[in-house]
């Protein structure tokens, strides 16, 4: 039998030569000096570095129950590193230069938080943005351009029009599949197409647009209704001068536009970069909300009041409608402020802050009740702000090292038993509602306390840690990464119906789920828990990874390109740790936990240093 070949360690003798009872062979030019940049390795390594680390406990937290954590520092060599998704710009890795590979010491990174990094930079997806649009923003029309809704009847531009059968086919699918995702369409019905071909034609238009994308063996109709969405958002140039009905079905339109554009552009609707400029994310969005402020949606909330203390039902009436709309309209600011790390273009009101109490009587109604919900959840969050601005602003790094730490993580204590008393009044365990409603709420819900759990990874990196227990740290951000790890999996308890419905999701959805299987992801390669814990989080982000590429429409949903490129970061991950795990088939080493209680380098000093090795890095985990 041959000898084992020495790998080499930092501090002699390598794993291998211990067992083998000798001093390490490897010459000291063979090893990677510690405050040296490792020389690029063209072959993939044989064996996986030595492992060192010790095991610690967790306290079980009565939401989470954090699984243990094992050290383990990261070889520059590693696979799962070296060949991971890189941004255009670079790529991320671990930075053991100035590593001695402490017992008690992390690799010096930081875990994604929202208030570092957003998750649209966060997520590198192989070949997006080679397509560059031009610099296109939407501008009001010139007047003879201007289309009135007769004109926008009419085929415009001369292009072949789609017929009234095609167009009411399409309409019927994305009432029956998609209108409930979208909370401000309840009033929608199938019965109601014949009607609406003849008197808000625009509106179904942009209805058949958007299923176009998603009813199979329609996609080649949708280049020819590219025309009349167009015309659609002409006319909102001086729409104050319009009719209260036609300013509706045009807010509508502009719902269904803005709701399922693709925020990082996955799919290229038209060759014409004009086109896809004014029919991106970003565009619609300002158009959308622009419009709502042009027509006062804003004081939609006054005329429910009046209504309501006149003791005139509301709950079909346009100024309801209109109230859903502004409300809704502010969620979806929220959201895109957490996707983009940028402030929110809608700050809460009287009109939202009192939306609880206004539309209280109307709680039955399921839509209603997603939307106050998301309401709640989004005034936990700002009020808690109130007494740690940090918390509130995820689009600055402005706070700095005075932060009292006590204090914020009783704040923090707080919320998080505001949320557990939000979830038991709108996410009841034996809720019966459709999946409309209680799949909306618990997918929110879970996405928010994942983002807030985010903070304490910032609080730790940028406040002093003396006074803190090395456990309250380590709990803390285990809780992120369950989490994370709780909220991806989401998808993957649904029952089958709700599943196949996922499909028809806008793609910032997806984008969120990929933020938490990102965050799952990442932790694996950073911290190296425990081998058997460290599988079943990969596991579960497999399992959401592979139920996107298998509900995908196609190749270019960002279900299928956002799958897959989690499938293959996976395979990297769980090859390195098969490779690591080969020296030691029973996982990590047994005695790790009895030698944290002997080593009298375990003091505190040595504890905080861990934390800190962990969360201080003075650049982002990407280079932007």
């Amino acid at each position: 039998m041959s000898q084992m070949r020495c790998v080499g360690a930092d501090q002699p003798p390598c794993v291998r030569c211990r067992k083998a009872r000798r001093e390490c062979v490897v010459s000291d030019g063979a090893r990677t000096s510690p405050m040296r940049d490792p020389q690029p390795d063209t072959h993939p390594p044989s064996e996986a570095s030595e492992v060192g680390g010790h095991l610690h406990r967790v306290n079980n937290s009565q939401c989470h129950s954090p699984p243990p954590l094992c050290t383990l520092p990261r070889s520059p060599r590693s696979p799962a590193l070296a060949n991971s998704h890189a941004p255009s710009r670079g790529s991320w890795h671990v930075d053991d230069r100035t590593q001695d590979f402490h017992p008690f010491r992390l690799p010096v990174t930081k875990l994604p938080s929202i208030y570092s990094t957003s998750p649209l930079q966060l997520i590198a997806v192989p070949g997006l943005g080679s397509q560059k649009s031009s610099p296109v923003h939407l501008t009001s029309p010139s007047p003879a351009s201007q289309t009135s809704p007769a004109q926008a009847a009419k085929s415009p531009n001369g292009i072949s029009d789609i017929k009234d059968r095609e167009l009411a086919h399409l309409a019927e699918f994305f009432v029956a599949k998609m209108s409930f995702i979208l909370p401000i369409l309840r009033e929608l019905n199938c019965a109601d197409i014949p009607t609406l071909l003849q008197s808000q034609r625009p509106l179904v238009h942009c209805m058949a647009f958007v299923a176009s994308r998603f009813a199979p063996g329609r996609s080649a109709r949708r280049s020819l209704l590219i025309p009349h969405v167009l015309s659609v958002i002409q006319m909102r140039s001086g729409i104050q001068k319009l009719s209260e009905e036609t300013q509706w079905m045009i807010m509508k339109c502009l719902a269904i536009l803005y709701t399922w554009a693709s925020p990082l552009g996955l799919e290229r609707i038209s060759d014409d970069d004009v086109v896809n400029a004014q029919l991106s994310h970003t565009e619609l969005k300002s158009a959308t909300e622009t419009t709502a402020l042009n027509i006062s949606l804003h004081r939609s909330a006054e005329d429910v009041m009046q209504n309501l203390q006149a003791g005139r039902s509301v709950s079909n009436c346009l100024a309801l409608h209109k109230y859903l709309y502004w409300l809704w309209l502010y969620t979806s600011a929220h959201r895109y402020s957490l996707l983009t790390s940028t402030p929110p273009t809608l700050r809460e009101d009287a009109s939202i802050k009192l939306a609880p109490r206004i539309l209280e009587s109307l709680l039955e109604d399921h839509f209603v009740s997603r939307i106050l919900a998301e309401i709640d959840l989004c005034l936990l969050w700002s009020q808690a702000a109130l007494h740690q601005y940090g918390l509130g602003e995820w689009w600055s790094s402005l706070i700095s090292g005075d932060i009292d730490l006590m204090s914020t993580l009783a704040i923090l204590e707080d919320l998080d038993g505001a949320l557990d008393i939000w979830c038991q009044r709108w996410c009841p365990t034996d809720d019966s509602d459709s999946y409309a409603r209680s799949g909306f709420i618990a997918f929110n819900y879970r996405f928010t306390r994942l983002c807030i759990s985010t903070y304490s990874v910032r609080l730790l990196r940028e406040s002093s840690t003396e006074a803190l227990p090395y456990s309250t740290q380590l709990e803390m951000v285990m809780k992120s990464i369950h989490g994370a790890a709780h909220f991806c999996g989401f998808i993957t308890e649904l029952p089958p119906l709700a599943m196949d419905y996922l499909r028809y999701l806008a793609d910032t959805a997806f984008l969120k789920i990929v933020y938490g299987c990102e965050y799952v992801l990442r932790s694996c390669e950073i911290l190296y828990m425990h081998y058997e814990d460290t599988k079943k989080y990969l596991r579960t982000v497999r399992d959401v990874a592979q139920l996107m590429s298998q509900i995908a429409v196609d190749g270019t949903h960002a279900a299928k390109v956002y799958g897959d490129s989690i499938l293959e970061k996976v395979d990297r991950i769980e090859q390195s740790l098969q490779e690591n795990s080969a020296l030691y088939p029973q996982g990590l080493e047994p005695s790790t936990e009895s030698r944290v209680q002997s080593d009298p380098s375990s003091s505190s000093t040595a504890q905080y240093d861990l934390m800190k090795a962990f969360t201080s890095n003075a650049t982002s985990i990407l280079p932007f």
